[in-house]
């Protein structure tokens, strides 16, 4: 039983130090820099692709 809790807690302190290491080298940042670069491709995306339904649907009237 002692040894468990012992274990649980080397294991929160190990995980503690990772997430400190990454957050020094930047690590965290970076990959939030990537994921909202990421989210704001979304809308690029469905604005082009509403873009070239209206463009086809206006041809397609005018033809």
């Amino acid at each position: 039983m002692e040894r468990e809790v012992r274990s649980r807690s080397l294991r929160a302190r190990i995980e503690n130090q990772h997430r400190s290491i990454s957050d020094v080298n930047g690590f965290d940042q970076e990959t939030k820099a990537d994921a909202r670069h990421e989210s704001s491709l979304l809308p690029m995306l469905v604005g082009g692709l509403v873009l070239i339904v209206v463009g086809m649907l206006l041809v397609a009237w005018l033809v």
